[in-house]
């Protein structure tokens, strides 16, 4: 063990190195203890801080990364921009259940778009275009993110995008009405727990271009429930430029259109790629130093 690489809603993902082959792993981990100090920091509301809840909550998410994430690479030869999935380790109790899972994937090297990364307009439309990409070949395999934001997206120093965090990914047949998720980045159906397709993931990729080109969410200040939620939903920023001048108009126009709050009106992902190569996304998106 290498020591701890991040940590997400439930879990905690450390560094490792498989002593057969010497190539650097992540391994995502759920266990009681983890699960219990996440429930103290902060308990999530629909399971009323209830740790047995938690557990199987984030239990399901990490075996639904496995299934999705690992058919996915088998499909694609393992070239797919999504971490390769290399084994599930299941702890049981006496009763067989299981008590926790410890995910190991292909450690992905990079930086996340959390955190922004000094890139130029030009890398970000790369950026956006191979993330998109990477969707394509989700959903063309009736697979949906549903959990795109910047935390998810990885850029490495070749330049080349990596999209985690298969945890909330749903077979689009399934429609999921699970609300589960970053409200700042979920799609209003998503929201009202009105079922996710592939509108949901141009959403969330279009949400997240917003936050990396303007520093702010797509929609401000959204807090509280009830009435007050329903009216926020439907709150949007408006404009990219006010806040970034050197964003293209072309590109402002694919993320507010990605960002549409009626499906209907949502552009496809066909046709934010082809906005995308019409814009001439060129060259590796090497980070700005």
């Amino acid at each position: 063990m290498l020591g701890q690489a991040g940590n997400g809603a439930g879990s905690i993902v450390f560094r490792a190195r498989n002593d057969k082959t010497g190539e650097t792993v992540a391994i995502k981990s759920v266990t009681p203890e983890i699960v219990r100090h996440i429930g103290e920091a902060g308990p999530a509301p629909e399971y009323d801080g209830n740790p047995d809840k938690l557990l199987r909550l984030y239990l399901q998410q990490v075996k639904n990364e496995w299934k999705i994430g690992h058919r996915l690479t088998n499909l694609a030869g393992g070239h797919v921009g999504i971490p390769r999935m290399h084994k599930l380790h299941v702890n049981r109790g006496i009763t067989l259940r299981a008590k926790g899972m410890h995910l190991v994937m292909d450690f992905v090297e990079g930086n996340s778009l959390r955190n922004g990364g000094g890139y130029s307009i030009q890398q970000l439309i790369t950026i956006y275009r191979q993330a998109a990409d990477i969707l394509r070949f989700m959903h063309q395999n009736d697979v949906i993110h549903a959990d795109m934001k910047p935390h998810h997206i990885i850029v490495t120093e070749a330049g080349h995008v990596q999209l985690l965090d298969l945890g909330l990914a749903c077979h689009s047949q399934g429609h999921t009405r699970r609300v589960v998720g970053s409200p700042g980045y979920m799609s209003p159906e998503q929201l009202v727990g009105a079922g996710v397709d592939e509108r949901a993931d141009v959403f969330g990729l279009g949400a997240t271009l917003f936050k990396v080109l303007t520093g702010r969410t797509i929609r401000p200040n959204l807090t509280g429930g009830g009435v007050a939620l329903d009216t926020q939903i439907q709150n949007f920023e408006t404009s990219v430029r006010e806040y970034n001048p050197e964003c293209p108009p072309a590109l402002e126009d694919i993320v507010l259109r990605s960002c549409a709050p009626s499906r209907s009106a949502r552009l496809s992902l066909s046709e934010v790629i082809r906005r995308l190569d019409r814009l001439g996304a060129v060259g590796a998106p090497s980070k700005t130093r």
